[in-house]
């Protein structure tokens, strides 16, 4: 996706090389600054931190080629970078929205430090969030911020449940699955059961170009059901929100109703008629 401000005196834009950890966020701002994308996303903060940290790399002639004016795309430019959505079973989305970015963040309010490494990040939070006692699951937490669906679509058509026991999570557009950098936990539901929880997603489901999350879909009976995703980004203490929806199929196993045994019918003796040792006699 190219942007071009129209009211900035920036440099012209060139395409980084997708190398290093942070190649998939390039590659997501497509057409940007070098100098500003490297200060702004290896920083991760606001556009003043990001003219300081490009300052720090020794990038020159640095104030003749970021003016603080182009701010603005900066900011901007933090909405563009996308990083996945469920892509089995897949998840929809309308036409007018980035399909892959996160859709609110959470200031850090859990007692602990987080502007540290995403590795110290991720540990704060699971400890703090072990600890406190107002938030029984991740999705607890998560559903109050932004959509509930996120940007994907509730009502789209029904999908089939994966025949591996798994739910996919990539990046379609950088061909990868979680970017290393977000560390953070993820959850999947099936309507209100939870069927997969863990404390850092990306740590410990780092395959490309795709996450498969091992999933037990035999709760999505009948008629089908909503799986829900949930993940949270701890790589800086602006928390990022990512949620998909996707509507299931039912697993072709349906629900059955438990009926209670009827009692057989008690034949009566005719009149004139009585019952010895199971006989009848006249």
């Amino acid at each position: 996706m190219a942007l071009a401000p129209t009211h900035c005196d920036c440099p012209a834009p060139m395409r980084l090389p997708a190398t290093g950890a942070d190649s998939a966020e390039r590659q997501g701002s497509a057409l940007l600054p070098v100098a500003f994308t490297r200060g702004f996303y290896s920083f991760g903060a606001g556009a003043t931190q990001a003219y300081l940290r490009i300052r720090h790399l020794g990038l020159e002639p640095v104030d003749r080629m970021l003016p603080l004016r182009c701010s603005a795309l900066g900011i901007s430019l933090a909405l563009v970078a996308g990083h996945g959505i469920v892509s089995n079973p897949a998840a929809e989305f309308s036409l007018n929205v980035m399909r892959t970015t996160y859709v609110a963040t959470i200031q850090a309010n859990l007692p602990g430090k987080f502007d540290g490494s995403p590795q110290e990040n991720v540990a704060a939070f699971t400890s703090a969030f072990k600890a406190q006692s107002q938030f029984k699951t991740l999705r607890d937490m998560l559903e109050p911020q932004g959509p509930a669906c996120g940007n994907s679509l509730p009502n789209a058509s029904k999908k089939t449940i994966p025949s591996d026991g798994t739910m996919t999570w990539r990046n379609p557009d950088t061909g990868e699955g979680f970017i290393s950098s977000h560390t953070g936990p993820c959850e999947v539901w099936l309507d209100d059961k939870r069927v997969f929880q863990n404390d850092d997603c990306p740590t410990n489901f780092p395959q490309k170009p795709a996450a498969h999350l091992p999933v037990d879909y035999s709760s999505c009976a009948g008629d089908g059901c909503m799986l829900r995703f949930y993940w949270l980004a701890l790589h800086q203490p602006q928390w990022q929100v990512y949620k998909n929806c996707v509507p299931l199929q039912g697993n072709g196993q349906a629900v059955k109703a438990i009926k209670a045994d009827k009692p057989s019918p008690t034949m009566a003796p005719a009149p004139g008629c009585s019952l010895s040792n199971g006989q009848y006699k006249a």
